[in-house]
């Protein structure tokens, strides 16, 4: 199998005939990929990839028109690998909320302890209550915020 591209591709050079596969831009994408690139402007153009040239990429954003993106101004690009679902990200989210506020929660009770029910409480007692009402509550509010930013999982694919 590589023979005969090995061949072809020694036979072009010797030739000085151009190579098909060195026309195209050297950005690694293709068209109808889901992109995020970024140039010289503030934000990334995120789309759809409408067609590749040696000049550069036309990306199907959110706006009617495709925009032109030219080969030099990229710095770097993104390809989608898909969707995270609501469900991973609520869970995702619900851990990381859990974990941060727990801690918070536990650390917080601790130093007020003396102010824990009616009597006070021992150290103890009031960082667990902390650590049970914070991580409680922070995998709920991490839950909600990871469900609601469920997205595109991107991939760094050039430089």
């Amino acid at each position: 199998m590589a023979r005969p591209l090995l061949a072809s591709v020694l036979i072009a050079v010797i030739a000085g005939a151009p190579l098909p596969g060195l026309a195209q831009t050297a950005i690694p994408v293709a068209v109808d990929q889901r992109v995020r690139i970024w140039t010289d402007a503030s934000e990334a153009v995120v789309g759809r990839v409408v067609a590749v040239t040696p000049q550069g990429l036309q990306i199907a954003g959110a706006g009617a028109n495709p925009i032109n993106v030219s080969t030099a101004a990229v710095r770097r690009v993104e390809v989608s690998r898909g969707q995270t679902s609501r469900g991973t990200g609520f869970r995702r989210g619900a851990i990381r909320g859990a974990l941060i506020l727990a801690a918070v929660g536990a650390v917080s009770g601790a130093l007020q302890h003396e102010q824990v029910g009616e009597d006070g409480a021992t150290v103890a007692e009031a960082a667990a209550l902390g650590l049970w009402s914070g991580g409680l509550f922070g995998g709920l509010i991490g839950g909600a915020i990871g469900a609601a930013r469920a997205g595109d999982r991107w991939q760094q694919v050039w430089p």
